[in-house]
């Protein structure tokens, strides 16, 4: 495993948070279930607590663990 990949698992695992690039600009993440981590980020980004944030995960079936999505949703989310 690279390093830099190492480092960035091991700061998650300890609820920090990372800097990660996307195809525009460099994000901020944590686990979405570290609210001091989802607390730091709105901290470092100066965001409104009434605006939340994007959750990424690894399949349709991760969507369950957020609560109960719409048929719709799961539907979306299968087919993209």
């Amino acid at each position: 495993m690279d390093e830099a990949v190492g480092r960035a698992l091991g700061a998650l695992r300890r609820g920090g948070v990372i800097v990660i690039p996307t195809d525009t600009v460099y994000g901020l993440a944590t686990r979405a279930d570290n609210p001091a981590g989802i607390d730091r980020i709105y901290e470092l980004k100066g965001r409104p607590a009434d605006k939340p944030f994007q959750v990424l995960v690894a399949g349709v079936d991760a969507l369950d663990w957020f609560g109960e999505p719409s048929a719709m949703a799961k539907k979306l989310a299968e087919a993209f």
